[in-house]
């Protein structure tokens, strides 16, 4: 620290200057303050006297008004009721009442009336106004006054024309009626004798009289401001006011005893106020002379007196802030010396007390960070440092923000926030991490640091709770584990006492936890079993340390259940072992375990046993059957037509039906025997120990009969038979696939044969088999081969004998037989499923042939097709034959499938679906051989069918059966009735075609218009266009 120089006062001397120079200015702000407050009691005291005064003046004024307006008053009605004046007014004696008015006019009050006029019904009777002012236009306005008797009334005629107005009424003595109105006044704009009066006794004030804020009359005598004061003073908004040394205020004048728009400007310029406030601007700049030198000497006095004990103690305090060794050197003032010797003290003991803070802030394991006003480092022990990575040399100074993420810090600078604020915050989780993957997590402590009472620092200490915060995150995980899992947990302590139990326990088991707590494993997992078994248990898990198991167990309702229970034992230390015991309820497993194997061997619907079930107990029959020579007999069951009931009742009754025929089958079988649900309507028998082929046809026999009893089911009567298939062994095979095979070829035959029999199983059968597969062959390769071709049999009208359309029809020209019909190979394809090939091979080749004819111009012309049975019920046939025909860009409605009733009624649910699929396309659809099958109004309005074909068979006997005739005619009404179109097929005599062209039939064809022929025939009658000479004529 550098000496101090004249230029360079010591810290004291300084010291004492800026105490002087704090002095000087507070006496002055005193003096000032005193002379102010002083000024404004005064000014208050002025500004009521004033007011006083203006209220007494205003007083004054509105006596003197008063005083006036009575005099004029009294003397108008003095004038009003004059004894001849009514008379004068009735008499219409003019001279004698101007007389009378002239006489008020001469009176010392009547010289001041400007206005004096009589008033008779409405009019102005006698005019003695004032010949100085215009009032002649405002005559209305006057009038309108007069009817105001015994009031006062102030008039605005004009802008400079005001007038104050009194009307008396004037009253006849004798009949007591209004003659007229006496009305006087006075102009108040020019009336100086009026305002004279008035300020009578007003020697301090001057005033002007206002109304609606403008001045009425000249100024009265006296002194008065000038017109542009008065003009500030009339626009000023804030009343009194003071202006130009005047000090004004308005004030209203009440005319009949109430306020009106007739008010008085009051003026004063006051003069002793003016002198008054002079005198307080003298003596109060004198009182802040004196204040400002008696602070001057005192200031000087102290500086001598003080100046030298403290430039010693500021010197001490300079160099103990500059970090310098210092010692306080004593005076001659004791309090100087205490002050002194006290702060040394208290350096001495903040330096120890600094040097503790420094070991302990750089030895203690706590985070601690000190942060500035801008959250920079100012200081940071060396356990911080390791959270930053750095050196605390490097980190002084640096922003924290420079070394961590925002969302790490942003929890910590929302508590510095606050802490900023003046609190102090506890408990504040954050995660500062410095590199690394590893996440650290900390709980920090904020406090404010203040210095002279201002907060200039935050003092930040955290602990690393990363180890609390992984064993935190482990513990919640493996309770959320234990509270979800489905297996119940149980811990027992080394007393074998329940510690604890999850939800999962209650939930099996029905035990509130609560209540089983403190209880033994017995009682709380309610083991079904002997003691003995229990106790096995234990011994097993003291001596090997678990065992696991399945078990039965009781819930609190009493219901037993099956558990799988595991139990270890958990070596806690200090021979106190625990025990958890986890179990879960099995009863689930056990059930699907039982419904997988029911599903697996036995059929769901009947409750029989199904094909895998029926291999094992067949294998089982078998073997005892070929142990002890024993005979075993094989029969194949089926529903003769079922089909039908499912179709038309729904699959609901045929599932029940099938449920009957079970029970029924079950009825008529022995135990031993071995029942089987094969699929669909088929079941399969097994007869074990038969003794011969007639004793197992008799029990087929007996099964036959059962079901010629009716079936009661949801209220209707259904009859349906069976047929049944046998095969014994060992005659007919040894294995059950050869059983099941000749079983089943026997049943088939006993289905040819009529069905509702029994049928057993010959060698010609196998025979039979085989020449179906070689007949399969032979169509397979006449597919192949082209063997196939179409012929075609027109169709007429039979209205004119137009040709209209031809029916495709299939022939097999085969090598070394010739031509064979349908008849002779369509029943043998529909049996070895080559109807299918052979049916589309038909469709494809008849649209192909009408394609060509109508690219030759041979149309139009409609081709009917026939449809089998298994190619209607092919999924997608719409969609193939649309494919088809577009392929071929042939107009659907050419096309026209015929179909049979008996198709129709297999399974109508897909018929419907299937007819209607093809009638969105466009093709036209016929019923063949209609009349033969299930023909009913019924399902005729439930297909869309445009043509119905009469079967031959009623076409053939017209002649002779008048039955047959009247079925077609029926035929033919009913189709018409409905829209349908009818072709009648089989025509081949004259007498045939006569009948139905009588009934209206509408086409033909047969043997008599037309045979089937190839191609090249029926291009010619094509090419002709044909008309059938025996039709039309």
């Amino acid at each position: 620290m550098h000496s101090a120089t004249p230029a360079d006062p010591p810290p004291g001397r300084r010291l004492l200057r800026l105490i002087l120079m704090a002095l000087l200015p507070a006496f002055a702000l005193l003096a000032l303050a005193l002379l102010a407050l002083t000024y404004y009691s005064s000014s208050r005291i002025m500004e009521q006297s004033l007011h006083g005064q203006f209220r007494q003046a205003e007083s004054r004024l509105q006596t003197n008004l008063d005083a006036y307006l009575n005099r004029i008053y009294t003397l108008l009605s003095a004038t009003a009721e004059h004894a001849g004046l009514a008379d004068m007014l009735e008499g219409s004696d003019q001279a004698g009442a101007e007389a009378v008015l002239q006489a008020v006019l001469e009176k010392p009050d009547g010289e001041h009336l400007d206005i004096l006029m009589l008033v008779h019904q409405g009019q102005p009777w006698l005019d003695l106004n004032s010949p100085y002012y215009d009032l002649a236009r405002h005559r209305l306005q006057l009038l309108m006054a007069a009817g105001q008797d015994r009031e006062w009334s102030l008039l605005q005629l004009e802008p400079s024309l005001s007038l104050l107005l009194h009307s008396y009424p004037l009253i006849d003595d004798d009949t007591g009626r209004v003659e007229g109105h006496l009305l006087g006044g006075m102009v108040l704009d020019d009336n100086l004798s009026l305002l004279n009066q008035l300020g009578q006794g007003l020697e301090q004030f001057s005033f002007r009289l206002l109304h609606q804020d403008r001045l009425l009359g000249p100024a009265p005598a006296g002194p008065s401001p000038a017109p542009e004061v008065l003009d500030s003073m009339l626009s000023r908004q804030r009343l009194p006011g003071q202006l130009q040394g005047y000090h004004f205020d308005t004030r209203p004048l009440r005319l009949n005893e109430q306020a009106g728009t007739l008010q008085a400007l009051m003026m004063t310029d006051n003069q002793a106020n003016r002198q008054l406030r002079l005198s307080y601007w003298y003596h109060g700049l004198l009182a802040l002379i004196l204040v400002l030198a008696a602070a001057v000497l005192l200031a000087l006095y102290t500086l001598r007196l003080i100046a030298t004990p403290l430039g010693r103690l500021t010197d001490f305090a300079e160099r103990v802030g500059q970090g310098l060794p210092a010692r306080f050197r004593t005076g001659r003032i004791e309090e100087f010396n205490f002050l002194g010797q006290s702060l040394e003290k208290m350096v001495a003991a903040l330096h120890r007390r600094e040097r503790e803070l420094a070991n302990l802030f750089n030895s203690g394991n706590s985070l601690t960070i000190m942060l500035d006003s801008h959250n920079r480092i100012q200081a940071i022990n060396p356990a911080a440092t390791r959270l930053f990575k750095q050196p605390a040399a490097n980190l002084a100074g640096t922003p924290l923000a420079e070394h961590f993420s925002p969302w790490q810090l942003a929890p910590l600078e929302n508590a510095i926030s606050r802490v900023r604020q003046g609190h102090s915050l506890g408990g504040v989780e954050a995660s500062l991490t410095q590199g690394g993957k590893e996440q650290r997590h900390q709980i920090w402590t904020l406090a404010p640091v203040y210095e002279q009472e201002s907060l200039v620092a935050v003092l930040a200490q955290g602990q690393d709770i990363t180890p609390l915060k992984q064993a935190e995150a482990s513990l919640q995980l493996n309770d959320l584990v234990l509270k979800n899992i489905m297996e119940a947990v149980l811990i027992f302590d080394h007393r074998l006492r329940l510690v604890y139990a999850n939800h999962a326990f209650t939930t099996i088991s029905g035990h509130q936890i609560a209540e089983m707590l403190g209880s033994k494993p017995a009682a709380a997992l309610q083991l079904q079993g002997s003691n003995q078994q229990l106790m096995a248990i234990w011994q097993t898990l003291r001596s090997v340390g678990y065992w696991r198991g399945e078990a039965s167990g009781l819930r609190r309702n009493g219901a037993s259940y099956p558990l799988w229970l595991s139990v270890t034992r958990l070596n806690t230390g200090a021979d106190k072992p625990h025990y958890v015991a986890v179990f879960s309820d099995i009863s689930t497993l056990k059930e699907t375990q039982y419904q997988l194997q029911k599903m697996a061997h036995y059929d769901p619907l009947t409750g029989l046993a199904n094909r895998s079930l029926f291999a094992e107990l067949f294998r089982q029959a078998h073997s005892r059957a070929e142990r002890h020579g024993a005979s075993l007999a094989m029969m194949f069951i089926d529903l003769d037509r079922f089909k039908q009931i499912n179709d038309s009742l729904g699959h609901q009754v045929g599932d029940e039906f099938l449920q009957m025929a079970a029970r029924r089958l079950q009825r008529h079988s022995r135990k031993e025997d071995i029942l089987c649900r094969f699929g669909g309507d088929e079941f399969i028998l097994l007869i074990t120990n038969t003794l011969s082929l007639q004793q197992a046809r008799a029990t087929a026999q007996r099964i036959v009969d059962a079901f010629a009893k009716p079936v009661l089911i949801r209220g209707q009567s259904l009859y349906i038979s069976i047929s049944i298939g046998v095969a014994f062994y060992p005659q007919h095979g040894t294995s059950m696939e050869t059983l099941m095979q000749h079983a089943d070829t026997a049943l088939y035959q006993a289905k040819e044969k009529g069905r509702n029999q029994v049928q057993l199983f010959e060698s010609g059968m196998n025979i039979r088999a085989v020449n179906l597969m070689k007949i399969s062959g032979e169509l397979h390769q006449a597919l192949e081969k082209n063997q196939m071709e179409l012929h075609y049999q027109p169709q007429f009208r039979l209205s004119d004998g137009k040709l209209i359309g031809v029916e495709a029809l299939v022939r097999w020209n085969k090598p070394g037989a010739g031509l064979i019909y349908p008849g002779d190979f369509i029943p043998l394809a529909e049996q070895t499923g080559m109807i299918l090939p052979l049916g589309q091979w038909i469709l494809t080749t008849a649209c192909r042939q009408l394609q060509r004819w109508l690219a030759d111009g041979l149309g139009p012309l409609r081709m009917a097709i026939n449809l089998s049975a298994r190619q209607f019920r092919q999924p997608g046939l719409a969609q193939d034959i649309a494919r088809l025909l577009g392929e071929l860009k042939l107009d659907p409605r050419s096309i026209e499938l015929e179909i049979t009733e008996s198709m129709l009624m297999e399974e109508m649910e897909m018929a419907v679906a299937t007819m209607t699929s093809l009638n969105r396309l466009g093709v036209k659809l016929a019923i063949d051989d209609f009349g033969t099958g299930y023909s009913s109004l019924a399902y005729l309005k439930r297909f869309p069918i445009h043509r119905l074909k009469i079967d031959k068979s009623f076409i053939k006997d017209l002649a002779r059966q008048a039955e047959d005739r009247a079925i077609v005619g029926s035929i033919i009404t009913l189709a018409h009735s409905m829209k349908i179109a009818v072709i009648a097929e089989g025509i081949e005599d004259e007498y045939q075609l006569q009948q139905l062209s009588r009934q209206a039939c509408d086409e033909g064809q047969g043997y008599l218009l037309a045979r089937p022929m190839p191609v090249a025939e029926i291009e010619q009658l094509l090419r002709q266009d044909f008309h059938h000479p025996a039709l039309g004529s």
